[in-house]
């Protein structure tokens, strides 16, 4: 629950017009380098930065949240309609109580 307040959150900061600064794109390359099993906390920092948000849940593993402008829409799908907006792409990792990836989802 409370990650899905934390998720809440940031998706409301990155679509308000408040937020001093925009979301930057999702870093393909970063993610491509991000491995189950083998990357570490440390490494995660190295390629993305900070989480916007952090869980510790109660089994030991760890979640950390990024936001991301919003992929673009293919063109052939045709412009969005007019005064909508996408939500951001949120980034989420799960850690093993090692400090180790146990998965990543966007």
């Amino acid at each position: 629950m409370r990650l899905c307040a934390a998720v809440l959150a940031t998706m409301v900061c990155g679509l308000s017009l408040a937020c001093a600064t925009p979301l930057p794109p999702l870093p393909e390359a970063a993610l491509a380098q991000l491995q189950p099993g083998t990357t570490t906390m440390d490494d995660a920092r190295k390629l993305l930065g900070e989480p916007v948000a952090t869980e510790t849940h109660p089994d030991g593993t760890s979640s950390w949240i990024y936001n991301y402008a919003p992929t673009p829409i293919p063109s052939e799908a045709g412009p969005p309609p007019t005064g909508s907006r996408r939500k951001p792409d949120v980034l989420r990792l799960i850690w093993r109580p090692t400090g180790v990836l146990q998965t990543h989802e966007i």
